[in-house]
């Protein structure tokens, strides 16, 4: 249902969190098709970041009699009002026909699988990330078992600790790529969305990670 996980990505929260509560502080990823034309919104707080053609507006929430509906921040004539799997969507005036949420992606919900690390892609590597809902840390690395926990004490924050336990039949070059993947986990500070829907996770400014599904 569209207006679950709405709600749960504007649910306001302040000073740490326990996991439960610190995951509604992760943004959420909305894909959208009208008759074709793909748009995409990503909710964070109150606030949102609307992506179409190329060009990439901030919203904000707005009041509506039903659903959830965000205002463009610089156009009082584009806007995104969601009814549950249905959505009206108007840019600069102009409405958009036959609009439908096509996917919802939040970051405690399913696997994530590595696509690149510090800005290469990883190629056939069989790592995957799960960040589960009570905070544990999950998945497998290129030659090991991946476990740990993470947290969040902000809008858009993320801290990691991370270990990986290998076999012994690693080889040296894959054991040194599972310590690469290892420190970046410990590096990260925070994540979001990219405008596919793929997930970044960060170290201060730079995306040390990129994850899909």
């Amino acid at each position: 249902m569209v207006v679950r996980w709405i709600f749960a990505g504007i649910v306001a929260i302040c000073g740490p969190a326990m996991a439960e509560d610190a995951a509604d502080l992760f943004p959420v990823h909305v894909a959208v098709d009208c008759a074709g034309d793909a748009l995409a919104l990503t909710l964070q707080g109150e606030v949102a970041t609307l992506y179409y053609s190329g060009a990439e507006m901030p919203m904000a929430r707005a009041r509506a009699a039903s659903g959830v509906k965000f205002d463009s921040v610089d156009d009082p004539e584009t806007y995104v009002w969601t009814k549950g799997d249905d959505a009206q969507v108007r840019l600069a005036g102009q409405d958009l026909a036959s609009c439908r949420v096509e996917q919802v992606s939040r970051v405690t919900e399913g696997v994530w699988r590595l696509a690149s690390l510090d800005g290469a892609p990883v190629g056939d590597t069989a790592a995957e990330l799960s960040f589960e809902a009570d905070g544990q840390l999950s998945g497998r690395a290129g030659c090991g078992v991946l476990g740990g926990s993470w947290s969040a004490a902000g809008a858009g924050s993320l801290t990691v600790e991370a270990e990986i336990a290998r076999g012994e039949a690693c080889s040296p070059e894959e054991a040194a790529q599972d310590e690469t993947l290892l420190a970046a986990l410990r590096a990260l500070t925070g994540l979001g969305f990219s405008p596919e829907g793929d997930l970044q996770l960060r170290a201060g400014d730079a995306t040390r990670l990129t994850v899909t599904r």
